[in-house]
C-alpha cells in the first residue's frame, strides 16, 4: 500500500493518483479532502466510480464509468475479468517517489531528549509496539486522526475507526464504548485530542459504571492543534480561539473513577501505556505534546493533490 490520499496523504499516493490513468474509487465521495481542486484532480485518467447509491456520481468528479453496485460484488467481477500486464516502469516510479519522501513530516525521536515532551508521531509508533497490532484503534478529530492514519499500520480491517471527513470532536470515546460493548474481548483504544476530549468526557462515569475497560490516550498539545495548524500557515498566526483552557485531565479521570497518569517526558511514555494496557479497568494516559507540532505531508485547501508539502520541500515539477 501507498498509505492514503488527500490532504495529508502521502506524497507517494498524492503523485500516483495524480499521474495514474485510471482512479477506481468504490464506496467513496470523491469529497474535498482528497479531490482538493476538482478540475485538476487526476488530469491524465479515467474515472471509474463504484458505489450503491446513484446519487454519488458526479458530485465533485465526473465518472467516465459509474457502477451502481455492491462494492464487494464490483471487485470480485473487477479481479476475475482482470488479467496481468506489465506495470514496472509504473512501479519503479511508485517506488522512486516512496523512497524520495520517506521522511515527509517525521520527526527524528532519537535527536530529542529523553526529558523533553514525545511528538505524536512518537505516540503513535510507541503504542503500535504495546499493542503488537492486536487491538482496535478509535481516533477522535484533529491531528492526532492524521498520525494514526499515517504512522501507525493496521493488519486487519476494523482495527482502525474514525469518523473521517465528518469531523464529529468527541467522537472516540462513545465509540470506543460502543466497540467494547460488542466485543468485550477485543482490547480497545480511544486516541483524543485534548480538546475532542473534553466534548465527551463525562462518559467516563459511564465507563466506570459499565466496567467497560477502555483505554484512552489524550494526546495533549494545548490548543485546537489542527486550527492553530491553520492559523500558523495561512492566517498569519493569528491564534483566534485555539488556544484555549483546559482542566487537569488525570484529577478528571480519577474523580470519574477511573486509573489515569500524565506524561511529560519521552522516557515516561512506554511504560504508561504498559501500565494502562494491563490495568483491568477503564484507564486515561494525558501524554503532553508540543503545541506548535504540525502535521506533513500536507496538501492546502484549493490545491491539487499534487501540490503536497513536507517540511522539506517537494520537488514541483512533480505536481498540478
Amino acid at each position: 500500500s501507498l498509505g492514503m490520499v488527500g490532504m495529508h496523504g502521502t506524497v507517494q499516493a498524492n503523485l500516483a493518483m495524480q499521474h495514474a490513468d485510471l482512479v477506481i474509487g468504490v464506496g467513496m465521495r470523491f469529497d474535498d479532502r482528497v479531490v482538493g481542486r476538482p478540475k485538476d484532480f487526476a488530469p491524465h485518467a479515467r474515472v471509474v466510480h463504484v458505489d450503491v447509491d446513484p446519487k454519488a456520481f458526479g458530485r465533485v468528479v465526473r465518472a467516465d464509468v459509474p457502477v451502481l453496485a455492491d462494492a464487494g460484488a464490483a471487485l470480485r467481477g473487477l479481479t476475475q475479468r482482470t488479467g496481468w500486464q506489465d506495470r514496472s516502469e509504473w512501479w519503479s516510479a511508485l517506488r522512486g517517489w516512496a523512497g524520495a519522501h520517506a521522511t515527509c513530516g517525521t520527526v527524528d525521536d532519537a535527536s530529542t531528549a529523553p526529558d523533553e515532551l514525545p511528538t505524536t508521531p512518537e505516540i503513535v509508533r510507541t503504542l503500535r509496539r504495546v499493542l503488537g497490532g492486536a487491538a482496535t484503534v478509535v481516533s477522535d478529530i484533529g491531528q492526532h486522526q492524521m498520525f494514526i492514519a499515517l504512522h501507525h499500520g493496521f493488519e486487519r480491517p476494523g482495527q482502525f475507526l474514525t469518523s473521517g471527513g465528518l469531523g464529529t470532536m468527541g467522537y472516540a470515546l462513545p465509540a470506543a464504548m460502543g466497540v467494547k460493548t460488542a466485543e468485550p474481548g477485543r482490547s480497545v483504544w480511544a486516541v483524543v485530542g485534548d480538546g475532542g476530549f473534553q466534548m465527551s468526557a463525562a462518559e467516563l462515569s459511564t465507563l466506570v459504571a459499565s466496567n467497560l475497560a477502555v483505554k484512552v490516550v489524550v494526546v495533549n498539545n494545548q490548543c485546537l492543534g489542527m486550527v492553530r495548524q491553520w492559523q500558523e500557515l495561512f492566517y498569519d498566526g493569528v491564534y483566534s480561539e485555539s488556544l484555549l483552557p483546559q482542566p487537569d485531565f488525570q484529577k478528571l479521570a480519577e474523580a470519574h473513577g477511573c486509573w489515569a497518569t500524565t506524561v511529560r517526558r519521552r522516557d515516561e511514555l512506554e511504560q504508561a501505556l504498559r501500565e494502562a494496557a494491563l490495568h483491568p479497568g477503564p484507564t486515561v494516559v494525558d501524554v503532553h505534546v508540543p503545541v506548535e507540532e504540525t502535521v506533513y505531508p500536507m496538501v492546502p485547501a484549493g490545491a491539487c493533490p499534487g501540490d503536497v508539502r513536507c517540511v522539506d520541500p517537494v520537488d514541483s515539477s512533480l505536481g498540478c
